[in-house]
């Protein structure tokens, strides 16, 4: 009996996942590069806006995996650290310094075509990142190649608190 509850407490604390196909293909002109993402909201809890990812109230902390699908010839990857790879900003401007929005996006790991972070999902609010791969060189000052979707939190604890009777606000 002590195993099953284990068990079930250990799923009901796990994040939701989101997987994020990043495609890049290639452009004639500067910046070279047109990026679009396609969102799977494997737990379901939100949902793809256009650029915008969206995250429902009370739906709890996703696990964000962004994998990288390079159909240019600039070889791109993320860059080697979290902190270079992903750039947050609270609000709609796109930021212009590292940083992971006040603690609101933690970031998990990277390589050359993935990137794992933690959204907390907390605060009802609207974060733009950035994206930011490295790659062939082209006029223009690149690398770095960018990309800046936005994360729309919808905020507030998990759902497992109102579905016990618990106020969740």
């Amino acid at each position: 009996m002590t195993d099953m509850v284990s068990e079930l407490e250990r799923d009901v604390t796990m994040n939701k996942k989101v997987k994020v196909k990043v495609t890049a293909s290639p452009l004639t002109t500067d910046p070279w590069v047109s990026f679009a993402m396609k969102a799977d909201y494997l737990d379901q809890g939100g949902k793809q806006d256009g650029e915008k990812l969206k995250f429902n109230a009370r739906a709890g902390e996703f696990d964000l995996t962004f994998d990288l699908d390079d159909k240019t010839d600039l070889e791109l990857a993320f860059y080697p650290t979290p902190a270079d790879a992903m750039w947050v900003a609270v609000g709609t401007t796109d930021p212009n310094q590292p940083g992971f929005a006040n603690g609101a996006i933690t970031p998990v790991s990277v390589t050359d075509k993935k990137l794992i972070v933690i959204n907390a999902n907390l605060i009802p609010e609207t974060l733009t990142f950035i994206l930011r791969f490295s790659g062939t060189a082209s006029s223009g000052g690149y690398p770095p190649y960018v990309y800046d979707p936005e994360i729309v939190n919808g905020g507030g604890k998990n759902l497992e608190h109102e579905e016990q009777g618990e106020d969740c606000e």
